[in-house]
């Protein structure tokens, strides 16, 4: 089975449009609650069946899609498959039957020993092994084979992956996220032509995935599944979480207590999985995505009525809607809304860990942030901070935006100004603040009191006091695929009491989108080229190093002349500071997903070395150490 991964990312570049069958069946989505089977003489029977289904990934009276899913026999089919479900050492006794008119491949990653696959011909029923040696979370799926190959024409517009869970004894409740994609050519008779894309969690796009309600002071546990075969860095607003266990889909790691970390986003390995545990502190709306902003785009929904979409071309959409029409259209794919309800009799936090007076108010302190463009239908925007009582030209930009560098535990009020023809909202990423504040308009807030979108020419005053020091980000969080793409993003620091940001020893990289010639592309900082940086020797620099693309992860590595990783040290993942335990050297080179941000620091010695940034196009910049 160790061939399939590589061979999944070939697959998802195109799929087949087969014509639709007047007797499918309708599949339902599946809230993975119940599992698959049942238990006899203590033994889990699971009789699973290939078929083709309609599906309704929106609305249920909205537009459809006939594709091959996976059920249980006798019932209704479900997206994704059917949740298998078993306490750790039980027996399961499961069967694949193939309704298909190709043959099926059919694989279960599910524990340390076991990466069997197995063919199954039309209308052939074959056992299916599924081990449960080892406490985890796992993946399976399947996909066809055609002519004595792979047929990947099908398997990215196949529903066929679901969540395999080896509960250990005693283990609390938790919910299972299954992410999958949809990929199919518009015009399937064309090689290279445009893609639609519809994703979905638990069978569902936004806003028709399922509403989380949640309390105050619940400890919530989720299993993030990834059976799409891409990778998905998946963001909480407003709150870290725990990452309890991370996996590649055939095997899984649950961490003791010294290997756990906070975070705000976390990206599962290709059909991999992690699982996470996280307290909602605050009341309010909150929502848990994919940070590339593709996979959480409103286009999905053209693409889904079979309609061409430039998403960072059209504004028709996004201009022609009320605040509550975007929210429902202006996003899509793998969104999840969650409302936090306040406890009731709670205290608030700062009298129930206090007797003494609360500290007297402090003056906040006040910045204005403008979003600006530069003239042409394409643009560049950016994020300019007022300095002073005059306004700076309105054609003033800056990609990404000025750092915004502020202080553990000292109260902000900024004031975000809109000087952009379009409406607009800035997210304050991994700045741990309330729901009213977090940017997305027409969302954040609860109840009927939900900040709006700023209009043009309007502005919204954000309020919060950061509870940590660390290394985050604010960007828009509206029309995300267009905004992000023309600049509007910035890196955010916040700094203990007394600390300054000297920019000698601490340094910015933040991967973005950038316009060169009119086309997209990797800049480090807001460059595509070369900028040099110059780094005195002996001493500690720290690099703090953001992933805004809009679709990417992003390789990050320093080397020295002959290509070899230098050595540095790991510190602070999403401003969340390591565990002393995590806080190790290693190789100068990692991976860094949409939104993730990682805190580094080295001591170099001289010489002449390259910080690489590879993405869909790669920078270089020279770093010169003296």
């Amino acid at each position: 089975m160790t061939w399939f991964a590589p061979l999944l990312a070939a697959i998802i570049l195109s799929a087949a449009k087969d014509p639709p069958s007047r007797s499918a069946p309708v599949a339902l989505p599946n809230d993975n609650r119940v599992p698959a089977g049942v238990t006899v003489a203590g033994v889990r029977r699971i009789r699973l069946v290939v078929q083709r289904a309609v599906w309704h990934p929106d609305a249920d009276d909205g537009p459809s899609l006939v594709t091959e899913v996976l059920g249980e026999e006798g019932k209704t089919p479900m997206i994704p498959a059917p949740l298998i479900r078993v306490l750790v050492g039980t027996r399961v006794d499961a069967t694949v039957r193939n309704t298909l008119a190709d043959t099926i491949v059919f694989f279960a990653q599910c524990g340390i020993d076991c990466r069997d696959s197995l063919f199954v011909a039309p209308g052939q029923t074959r056992a299916l092994p599924v081990r449960t040696s080892r406490p985890g979370t796992y993946s399976y799926a399947s996909f066809l084979y055609r002519g004595g190959h792979p047929y990947f024409e099908s398997a990215a517009a196949t529903q066929t992956g679901g969540a395999i869970v080896v509960d250990s004894a005693g283990a609390p409740p938790d919910r299972v996220f299954v992410i999958a994609e949809w990929i199919q050519r518009f015009d399937t008779t064309k090689v290279g032509d445009d893609e639609r894309l519809v994703m979905t969690i638990n069978g569902r796009m936004w806003p028709h995935t399922e509403r989380l309600h949640l309390t105050v002071g619940d400890t919530v546990h989720w299993r993030i599944v990834d059976a799409s075969g891409d990778t998905h860095p998946m963001h909480l607003h407003g709150f870290y979480f725990r990452v309890d266990s991370r996996g590649d889909g055939a095997t899984d790691t649950i961490y003791s207590a010294a290997q756990r970390r906070w975070a705000v986003t976390e990206e599962p390995p290709r059909l991999g999985a992690f699982t996470l545990t996280w307290v909602p502190q605050r009341s309010g709306n909150w929502i848990f995505h994919c940070h590339k902003a593709v996979h959480m785009g409103g286009f999905q929904h053209a693409h889904l009525a079979e309609e061409r979409v430039d998403p960072i071309r059209d504004t028709t959409h996004d201009a022609h809607t009320t605040d509550a029409e975007h929210i429902a259209s202006g996003m899509g794919g793998l969104v999840l809304g969650i409302e936090v309800a306040p406890r009731p009799s709670a205290v608030p936090a700062a009298i129930a860990v206090s007797s003494t007076a609360p500290p007297a108010p402090v003056a906040p302190r006040r910045i204005r942030l403008l979003a600006q463009r530069l003239p042409g239908a394409l643009g560049v925007h950016g994020y300019v901070v007022q300095g002073g009582d005059s306004a700076p030209a309105r054609d003033s930009v800056r990609v990404p935006g000025p750092p915004i560098v502020l202080t553990r535990g000292e109260p902000v009020e900024i004031t975000v100004v809109n000087h952009l023809d379009v409406k607009t909202g800035v997210h304050w990423h991994g700045i741990e603040l309330d729901s009213y504040y977090d940017g997305v308009g027409g969302w954040s807030g609860a109840g009927a009191h939900l900040a709006p979108r700023i209009a043009p020419n309007d502005s919204f005053v954000v309020r919060f006091t950061p509870p940590r020091a660390g290394t985050f980000m604010y960007h828009t969080h509206n029309d995300e695929v267009r905004q992000l793409v023309l600049g509007l993003y910035g890196p955010l620091v916040v700094l203990e009491p007394g600390q300054t940001f000297d920019a000698s020893t601490d340094h910015l990289v933040v991967i973005g989108e950038t316009m060169s010639s009119g086309r997209r592309v990797v800049g480090v900082n807001g460059a595509a080229g070369a900028r040099p940086m110059h780094l005195a020797a002996g001493k500690p620099h720290r690099f703090r190093l953001l992933n805004v693309l809009i679709d990417d992860d992003a390789e990050v590595s320093l080397v020295d002349s002959a290509n070899a990783p230098l050595v540095w040290r790991a510190v602070a993942k999403d401003g969340a500071d390591l565990p002393v335990a995590q806080r190790t050297e290693r190789p100068a080179r990692l991976s860094l997903g949409p939104g993730e941000t990682v805190d580094v620091e080295i001591v170099p010695k001289p010489g002449r070395y390259a910080l690489l940034v590879r993405g869909y196009s790669n920078v270089l910049i020279d770093v010169d150490v003296r």
